[in-house]
């Protein structure tokens, strides 16, 4: 996912909340990102304050989790943790591989007020 289209996603999420809860800024926020979506987690942060600059909420803290990458490979069936976004079977070479954990992009918490 492009950082343009990373910005717009969690923006929109992060005003849903704001709005729903009507709060007029927010103080935390805390996102997860799956290894397997190849996003660093430092444009993740700058993602997220660049929505926030020149609002209310410029200033708010920012905690970024990377979540590990698991696949489940089709044709051996092992479940194995993956260090890099090139999925490939560590027990078989298999490339007929899913994502189990780590190709999420969750808004894990807000704090607001």
């Amino acid at each position: 996912m492009h950082d343009i289209g990373l910005a717009t996603v969690l923006e929109e999420q992060i005003h849903k909340v704001m709005e729903d809860r009507r709060w007029t800024r927010i103080l935390d926020v805390q996102v997860k990102v799956g290894q397997l979506r190849n996003i660093s987690p430092t444009a993740v942060q700058l993602c997220i304050e660049e929505i926030f600059r020149s609002t209310p909420s410029a200033g708010a803290r920012v905690d970024v989790t990377v979540l590990a990458g698991v696949i489940h490979c089709k044709v051996c069936g092992a479940d194995s943790t993956v260090e890099d976004d090139l999925v490939l079977c560590p027990r078989c070479a298999s490339t007929n591989v899913e994502a189990v954990q780590g190709d999420e992009l969750i808004l894990k918490s807000l704090r607001g007020e």
